[in-house]
């Protein structure tokens, strides 16, 4: 569940702060206080699945590879989650709780699924203005690495 957290966090990030420029790695791992190789595994997941695009170069960086209006939260979701078919061990309990856990998925999903990029973006430049919260780092929530 962290890993797609970060994942989302890391859209959200290029999605607030690709334009004009596309955004630099290293200025992710800054603002999201985190090691880049760990990041360039989110990177990658993220490129293959389409949700970002990486560009080359002395200006490269990364930018969404869709319109944030066409990207759910439930892309990038399913982007960074790994198929679930249990944990490999305890057997005789997969057939009692991975129908729960599969249908907890599904009600989260239905939920990002209803959430696009250009929603939270929207979020983020009011929460911006805010006097409360101008100035202050994108990653300010300690939950981020709670879960």
């Amino acid at each position: 569940m962290q890993k797609t957290l970060l994942g989302i966090y890391v859209v959200l990030d290029i999605t607030c702060h690709s334009y004009p420029e596309p955004v630099k790695a290293i200025e992710i791992t800054e603002r999201l206080g985190m090691q880049g190789r760990y990041l360039e595994q989110i990177f990658q997941q993220l490129v293959t699945a389409n949700i970002i695009n990486s560009i080359r170069g002395p200006k490269g960086g990364y930018v969404l590879y869709r319109e944030r209006r066409n990207i759910t939260i439930a892309d990038i979701v399913r982007a960074m989650q790994e198929k679930n078919t249990g944990i490999g061990f305890g057997d005789e309990y997969h057939d009692i709780i991975m129908p729960i856990w599969r249908k907890s998925e599904e009600q989260f999903l239905d939920v990002c699924e209803k959430t696009t990029l250009d929603e939270l973006l929207q979020q983020w430049k009011r929460k911006k203005s805010t006097p409360l919260t101008s100035g202050k780092k994108f990653k300010d929530d300690d939950s981020f690495f709670s879960i």
